[in-house]
């Protein structure tokens, strides 16, 4: 079971020890490919993104033979995805490769996505707000998942596996998150079309 410097046991051990742990054993940024992305980033409803941040921040710790706190990075990820960017992007130049991104951008569109995010869904529930404002978080949700695609593309090529395949494996554990996924996409879109809820 992975662990913190301190002993504690990673609240993630759980969740993906298939594949990409093997692949990203000495790789400084998580690898996986772009379809298994996508399946456990949407299936999840963004939920995936958690753990998505907590093994970039593990393993970027683990090269460079430091404490980097994923889990606390990982909870507080619009505090810090300027910084990982700037690892990747660092890591990118220091190898004398060019992908075409601009690091600073997309991590400020990811932050300005999620701060208006928070502020609709909180204006709404204080009804400052009517709900149709929160059709908007739709568009929002596939904004958030395009920047850290477009992240994610660059950290597999400078970890030397371009498509991901190290980590292309959809693992039991990661069905069982997907159907739960699709169970609660499935349930709320009832709920909505039933006139449960409303826009």
């Amino acid at each position: 079971m992975p662990t913190y410097r301190h002993g504690l046991p990673s609240p993630f051990a759980h969740i993906d020890n298939s594949s990409m742990d093997q692949a990203s054993a000495k790789a400084p940024f998580y690898v996986v490919s772009m379809g298994k992305f996508s399946a456990l980033f949407i299936s999840t409803m963004g939920l995936y993104q958690l753990y998505w941040f907590y093994k970039h921040w593990q393993l970027l710790g683990a090269a460079q033979e430091r404490n980097t706190l994923p889990f606390l990075r990982a909870i507080f990820d619009i505090f810090f995805i300027t910084f990982l960017c700037k690892e990747i992007a660092e890591e990118e130049k220091k190898q004398g490769q060019n992908y075409r991104w601009n690091p600073q951008a997309v991590a400020l569109g990811f932050i300005a996505i999620n701060i208006i995010s928070f502020i609709i869904r909180n204006a709404v529930i204080e009804k400052a707000i009517g709900q149709s404002w929160l059709m908007l978080l739709l568009p929002l949700f596939f904004g958030n998942y395009y920047y850290l695609y477009k992240i994610q593309l660059v950290a597999n090529r400078v970890c030397h596996d371009p498509f991901g395949h190290a980590n292309s494996t959809i693992t039991p554990i990661n069905h069982a998150w997907v159907i739960f996924g699709m169970l609660s996409w499935s349930v709320n879109l009832y709920l909505l079309v039933s006139g449960q809820i409303s826009l």
